[in-house]
Order: structure tokens, then C-alpha cells, then sequence
């Protein structure tokens, strides 16, 4: 019975951690938590993931749901989405 409770919960923790992300966002576990050190805001409404370099404009940035910075990179490395919080 534990070994069964424990692989269910196993099988439900990346749910569970993506259950905020807008599916036009995340697929297949693009999105992941980052530091906000590691964005910078380079243009007026755009964003830079320095690690990477890639940038996100528009429509690509949104508020986090939690109290942490996100972001969505394709497996291209194509920019997907932003979270970040606002006002910061």
C-alpha cells in the first residue's frame, strides 16, 4: 500500500507543479521556476532570461501566480512564456 501511495504521488508532482501554467504555455514541461537576478527587463515590456539570452515581449509576459519568477522555453529554445512579478 505505501509503495502504491508513494507512486502516486510521484506520477502526480509535475501536475501538480505545472497546475497553474496556461496550457498555451507549457508543453510537456517547458515551464520552470527561475531567479528573478536572471531576468532583466530590457525593452519596454520585454524581458531577457540572461542565462539563455532569450527574450520575451508582449503577449509572453505575464504575472506569476506564486510568488516566483517562471519561465517557458521551448525545447528549440524558442521564447514561450514569462512569469514574473509585477511591479518589481
Amino acid at each position: 500500500m505505501g509503495r502504491l501511495l508513494a507512486l502516486a504521488i510521484f506520477i502526480a508532482s509535475p501536475a501538480l507543479a505545472h497546475s497553474w501554467y496556461p496550457m498555451v504555455c507549457c508543453h510537456d514541461r517547458d515551464c520552470f521556476k527561475v531567479h528573478a537576478v536572471d531576468m532583466e527587463e530590457v525593452d519596454d515590456g520585454c524581458w531577457e532570461y540572461r542565462p539563455t539570452g532569450v527574450r520575451f515581449c508582449g503577449e509572453q509576459v505575464k504575472p506569476s501566480q506564486d510568488k516566483y519568477w517562471h519561465v517557458c522555453i521551448s525545447p528549440a529554445g524558442n521564447p514561450v512564456c514569462a512569469f514574473i512579478q509585477m511591479g518589481m
